[in-house]
């Protein structure tokens, strides 16, 4: 990559934060989702129900992975786990409007983790989940 076009996107990058950052300041009702970390035990991820907040998704991190774990709940007792890597080529997924969007080539995906825009054409890498008897605690199953 040139020295020019690195630059460029340096600068073009900053631009686009600071002018989020400045919506973001601006717009009372704009949240993000919540990021909970947490380490494998048993080949399982916990996360405790009362970290949704009142939203239905959540960004599970371990160190174990490169990319995050979208949780999704979808009732009180049915859950997604969607790994947030791009089918396509790999790349970072992010989470936006209830779609998952690949910044890097434009693909999208649906809450269950199906293809709806090219150019990805296999649906994304999806964890099994379980919840504790009292609905408080949900587990990713890690070998699925």
């Amino acid at each position: 990559m040139t020295t020019d076009r690195r630059n460029f996107l340096r600068q073009s990058t900053l631009g686009a934060c600071a002018v989020i950052t400045g919506i973001s300041a601006l717009t009372s009702g704009c949240s993000t989702l919540p990021l909970v970390k947490v380490k494998p035990e048993s080949n399982e991820l916990k996360v405790l129900a009362s970290q949704f907040g009142e939203g239905n998704n959540l960004l599970v991190r371990t160190p174990e992975f490169e990319f995050d774990i979208l949780l999704h709940r979808e009732k009180s007792d049915s859950y997604t786990a969607l790994l947030m890597q791009c089918s396509h080529q790999n790349q970072p997924l992010t989470f936006s409007s209830g779609q998952i969007y690949c910044p890097s080539h434009g693909s999208t995906f649906s809450l269950e983790g199906h293809v709806t825009k090219a150019p990805a054409t296999q649906d994304l890498k999806k964890y099994s989940t379980r919840i504790s008897a009292d609905e408080q605690t949900v587990f990713i199953q890690l070998n699925s």
